[in-house]
């Protein structure tokens, strides 16, 4: 991917927060609409209009505000009333999610508690270990240890077998009765498809793909701190 996504993110971030950049991603009314579980969304935030925005891919110079809450459930880094809501669109077997974890990363860094990060699975019919992987990754989140087994399957994408799975989960320290029981039951599947509908419904149909405060930017590449 061309270097214009990242630059694009940071843009958009840096705007959302208020160090200017050059335009605004304030929605055109106050956001005013409860997200699932998670109080009401900071009036900054654009990604709750009165109505859902149509669903297609973003063009360039979209300016498309979507209306994309999320669940309780699903993983967070940063706190709810950051200014900037980033929910990543991503599945654990494609490549291109893992380079962009760098530019995450950088974005947390630099903005800290300004920036609330939400995971959101979209685990593509392509990839045969992209759906076991995320339901492996919600057992350990019932366990608290999202985080960690996501960076650990993302560190090792070629080898997202079940029993890596229980490795790693015995690594976190995991109960393995209750790690193993979660899995075999296809207790998060549903929760992981509407994910998946919700995301690829608003244009997020390839990974990865991010809402900020409600505006789709797609694709993955190096952290830039400037568009030099």
């Amino acid at each position: 991917m061309k270097q214009t996504g990242s630059i694009a993110v940071a843009l958009i971030v840096g705007a959302g927060i208020g160090f200017g950049v050059g335009y605004s991603v304030s929605p055109t009314k106050a956001a005013d609409t409860q997200l699932p579980g998670r109080g009401a969304a900071p009036s900054v935030v654009a990604a709750a209009p009165s109505a859902a925005a149509p669903a297609r891919p973003a063009a360039a110079g979209d300016q498309t505000i979507y209306n994309v809450p999320y669940d309780a459930i699903q993983p967070t880094k940063g706190p709810d009333s950051a200014k900037v809501k980033i929910i990543a669109v991503s599945e654990f077997e494609c490549p291109f999610c893992a380079r962009v974890l760098p530019t995450i990363q950088k974005i947390r860094d630099t903005y800290k508690d300004d920036v609330q990060i939400v995971f959101a699975n979209n685990p593509l019919s392509f990839h045969a270990r992209a759906m076991p992987a995320a339901q492996a990754a919600y057992a350990a989140h019932e366990q608290g240890k999202f985080w960690e087994m996501h960076d650990l399957m993302f560190a090792n994408q070629r080898a997202l077998t079940d029993e890596n799975f229980e490795k790693w989960a015995k690594d976190l320290g995991l109960d393995m009765a209750k790690f193993k029981a979660s899995i075999s039951s296809n207790k998060h599947k549903a929760q992981i498809e509407k994910e998946q509908q919700l995301y690829t419904s608003r244009g997020a149909r390839g990974t990865p793909g991010f809402f900020i405060n409600g505006r789709l930017v797609s694709g993955a590449s190096p952290s830039r701190t400037s568009s030099g």
